[in-house]
């Protein structure tokens, strides 16, 4: 009940269904996503060759690995998503996180967490929130109480309170390198780029990267031990990732942590990093990844990039929405 009395919902008029999309010079536009948007942004995409992405960061890798075709719609076309509700509250999570520690240690309380989430919901509410929840104010408020439990979770495994400024290196920070050794047969420069969450410092001098999930650790109570082992890989890649871009930088990182704030408790987890096995894995994984973009995007066949089968990715239904059955058709018989 204190919970639910803490994340405070007002009354706003109702808004036009908006969606904020990122234009490609990095400027914010609004407009309406709707299926008939994703096929008239398709359309126009089709009417050109396909062409080679401008960057690489983790997530764009990752996603590529688990699902070609999603890769082609989001980074290549950069077609409008659908609003994610869990993707909003991991930004004001995240957010929250960030701008804590831009103040007084004494200030850095849980009361002053959950009235900074509320407030950055505040200021998005007016746009978003028909969007996000259809006008229906107890889904909103149990996505709204999620989130300060998540804040709850952080502050049972890290107290702002305790944590010595000297400590937090950067928070929110860029990290970018477009030296990335290419065989001439690949198109160059190659730029990789990712943002880190928060890079702690040790006590031998060396950094910690340190990364937020809104998800729940995974646990041996609920996956088998092999599934765990892959979630914890698939989520430590992004941090090996960002290691690598920091040694090209001539920072030394000796340590990773991602800390789990879903869940009834969270939990974190820590992992030392081995400069000459780890990292040279994220450099070979680079290059092999541009190589296969670069094969699909000269044979210019946009079905070619291969779809996913997991029940929550767009791709099947950005795929019945782009193509013909025609088209899909003889898909299905090439394959």
């Amino acid at each position: 009940k204190g919970m639910a009395r803490l994340f405070v919902l007002r009354s706003f008029s109702a808004a036009a269904v908006i969606l904020r999309v990122r234009a490609w010079r990095g400027r914010s536009i609004l407009m309406i996503w709707s299926e008939n948007l994703v096929r008239e942004k398709a359309i126009e995409e089709r009417k050109r060759p396909l062409r080679m992405p401008e960057r690489l960061s983790p997530s764009a890798v990752t996603a590529f690995s688990e699902c070609e075709q999603w890769f082609l719609y989001r980074y290549i076309w950069k077609l409008p998503e659908p609003p994610s509700p869990e993707l909003e509250r991991g930004i004001l999570v995240h957010k929250v996180l960030e701008e804590i520690y831009s103040k007084d240690k004494k200030d850095r309380t849980i009361e002053t967490a959950h009235s900074m989430f509320r407030s950055y919901w505040t200021e998005e509410r007016q746009t978003k929130r028909e969007l996000l929840f259809d006008m229906d104010l107890q889904k909103e408020r149990e996505w709204g109480l999620n989130g300060l439990r998540m804040l709850d979770n952080y502050f049972i495994l890290e107290n702002p309170q305790n944590m010595d400024d000297d400590t937090i290196f950067a928070r929110e920070r860029w990290v970018r390198c477009n030296k990335v050794n290419l065989p001439a047969s690949l198109p160059s420069p190659l730029t990789v780029l990712g943002k880190i969450d928060r890079l702690d410092t040790t006590d031998q001098g060396t950094l910690c990267v340190v990364d937020y999930k809104t998800g729940s650790a995974p646990t041996q109570t609920k996956y088998s031990k092999p599934f765990i082992e892959k979630m914890q890989n698939q989520a430590f890649f992004q941090l090996f990732f960002y290691a690598w871009l920091l040694e090209q930088e001539h920072f030394s990182v000796s340590q990773l942590k991602i800390i789990y704030l879903g869940g009834q408790q969270g939990g974190f987890i820590d992992q030392r990093v081995s400069l000459s096995d780890d990292l040279k894995n994220v450099e070979d994984t680079l290059l092999q990844t541009w190589t296969k973009i670069f094969h699909l995007i000269s044979a210019n066949q946009p079905l070619a990039f291969k779809g996913c089968t997991r029940s929550f990715c767009n791709c099947r239904l950005y795929k019945s929405l782009i193509f013909s059955p025609s088209e899909l058709k003889q898909e299905h018989h090439e394959e």
